[in-house]
This record gives C-alpha cells, sequence and structure tokens, in this order.
C-alpha cells in the first residue's frame, strides 16, 4: 500500500483520532519546521486481531534523521512481532518540491 500525501492539519487529526486537535497541529508544525526535517510519516497497526488494531504513530524523516528519504521510510514498518506490525498510511512534507514520492 502506497501512502497518501496529506496536509498537517489533517496529520494531527488522524494522529489525535480527533477531528480538530489545534495544540497537536501546532506540534506538527513546529516539528516540520526543525532544521533536517523533511517530512512526517503516519504509520498505523493493522491487524483486525490485535490490541493495538488504530494504534498511530508519526515518525520523522530527512537528512538529519535516522529515516533519511520517504521511500526508505515508506518500505518497511515499525514493530517487532505481526500483531503490533505499524505500516505507513499517510505523509505530510515540510517542502513538497524536490521529494521523491514512493
Amino acid at each position: 500500500m502506497v501512502p497518501k500525501e496529506i496536509t498537517v492539519k489533517e496529520f494531527a487529526s488522524l494522529l489525535s483520532h480527533e477531528k480538530e486537535d489545534e495544540g497537536l497541529n501546532l506540534a506538527v508544525q513546529q516539528m516540520l519546521a526543525r532544521e533536517g526535517v523533511t517530512g512526517l510519516v503516519l504509520f498505523e497497526c493493522q491487524q483486525m486481531d490485535s490490541s493495538s488494531f488504530g494504534a498511530r504513530k508519526g515518525v520523522l524523516f530527512g537528512p538529519e534523521c535516522t529515516y533519511r528519504t520517504l521511500k526508505e521510510i515508506c518500505a518497511g514498518r515499525l514493530g517487532d512481532v505481526p500483531s503490533r506490525f505499524m505500516y505507513p498510511v499517510a505523509y505530510v512534507l515540510a517542502e513538497p518540491a524536490g521529494v521523491e514520492k514512493p
């Protein structure tokens, strides 16, 4: 599954499971403004028989981060055991121009 590009506001609402969360919206904007950050990827547990089903996590990527490119981070998953695997479902870019998309 290829993650879709979304806005900062959509990213914050998906991460918080709320329609609007201005505090988280501001926090996402501040993370994207950091030097060396290209964007954020939203990961979600999609294993329906898992107690973690629906859990979400945001992960930064960029030249100064563990994951350097969008393609690299979207090629993998997070988690140690199948019932807790989280897969990339969406992303938001700090500066959309010049980023190779998955």
